[in-house]
């Protein structure tokens, strides 16, 4: 395996390059809002790792390099495609060594890293549990918690999908007029949190069936753990709007030594709960959840209060939007559950869309009337 590792390295440290070469002439995009040309390549090369050892496999073999080869070969070509349209989106953008100040670089290098310390520290937070659980719980247990992530992650790639949406609106304020970032992180709370929380509603409500379904076992004695892993993100992932406010105001060293020191409590609380406490899958699950929640309401939160001169009250407010939509969602799936219980998985989806539906109904009925009425004229020019 030392040649196919060897290759795997090289194919990630081109994708690497890729991704520093490109950054610079995605600028155009980020200027003119086209940010859904880069998720697009992002797609496709997601996409192809997939496509590619299916397609290559009675030639190649097992092989572990070539997801990550294909995955490079999408890359490269979208390095091409920035460096030849780039100007198509933003004609009056330069781009030149004769532009570059040191004093710029150090300022934007300083912060990267300070991004990346808090990158590290999620893993510590949410990554790591899949490696404790073969420690601390054993492999079949390990086994059913990797089972139950594989649905959280669906939950969490969506989130961050839809925080993602509103990120120029934030640097846009930025670029502007400083003043209107409150409005806009309101607006962004309101709008994000009618996004995330009948989605996130709807899945706690019918998880346990889907998994039941999928893995054809009971997991109805996996509730507790399952609620717990798909219940804290209606609570914390909207809040990741402020860690763009923090990249914005290059202010990520404190929320990034923070995370770190949350990941290591996570550790901690997992090694509690699970070897002194003996509480398996529910014990790894508190562990994160808690590790999480404390990060964003006593760190994340008062930071984001302190840096922006928003009393923690309205921050707060405006946070818990998204948990009211998900529980008005969450008992609305229950509750259909319960009276017409589901056979099949086409019923399964049927029943969890009508109750997302009916909590995008009560989230639009909550917002305020100003942002109801931009909502609605989206839909509707949509449409």
């Amino acid at each position: 395996m030392v040649s196919q590792v060897q290759v795997l390295l090289m194919a990630m440290a081109g994708t690497l390059f890729c991704t520093m070469f490109k950054t610079p002439f995605t600028a155009a995009l980020y200027a003119n809002n086209r940010l859904y040309v880069d998720s697009l390549f992002l797609g496709i090369s997601q996409l192809a790792r997939v496509v590619a050892p299916l397609a290559l496999f009675g030639i190649l073999g097992p092989s572990i390099w070539l997801p990550y080869m294909a995955s490079l070969m999408i890359d490269v070509a979208a390095c091409l495609f920035y460096v030849r349209r780039y100007r198509k989106y933003n004609p009056n953008l330069s781009l030149g060594l004769e532009f570059a100040r040191w004093a710029l670089f150090v300022e934007v290098l300083s912060s990267g890293v300070w991004v990346s310390v808090q990158k590290a520290g999620a893993v510590l937070i949410s990554t790591i549990s899949l490696y404790l659980a073969n420690i601390m719980i054993g492999e079949y247990e390990a086994g059913i918690f990797n089972t139950i992530t594989q649905l959280q992650s669906f939950a969490s790639v969506y989130a961050v999908a839809m925080v993602n949406l509103f990120v120029p609106y934030i640097y846009s304020a930025y670029a502007h007029n400083d003043r209107s970032i409150g409005l806009v992180l309101k607006r962004s709370f309101h709008v994000a949190g009618l996004l995330l929380g009948p989605v996130l509603g709807g899945v706690i409500a019918f998880a346990v069936a889907f998994l039941t379904y999928w893995t054809q076992m009971d997991m109805s004695v996996y509730a507790l753990c399952i609620t717990i892993m798909l219940g804290y993100p209606a609570l914390t992932y909207v809040c990741e709007l402020l860690s763009q406010v923090f990249i914005a105001e290059k202010a990520v060293k404190i929320p990034a030594l923070a995370t770190i020191g949350f990941g290591v409590m996570n550790i901690a609380l997992s090694a509690l709960f699970c070897v002194v406490f003996d509480l398996g899958v529910v014990g790894l699950a508190a562990a994160q959840a808690f590790s999480l929640l404390a990060r964003h309401y006593f760190i994340t939160v008062p930071y984001a209060s302190k840096l922006l001169h928003m009393r923690i009250a309205r921050l707060l407010g405006m946070s818990f939007f998204s948990p009211l939509v998900s529980c008005f969602s969450l008992v609305v799936g229950v509750a259909v559950e319960t009276a017409f219980p589901p056979v099949g998985l086409p019923v399964l989806l049927l029943e969890g869309f009508f109750s997302v539906g009916v909590g995008v109904a009560f989230g639009l009925a909550l917002l305020p009337g100003d942002t109801r009425a931009i909502v609605i004229d989206k839909i509707k020019n949509k449409l």
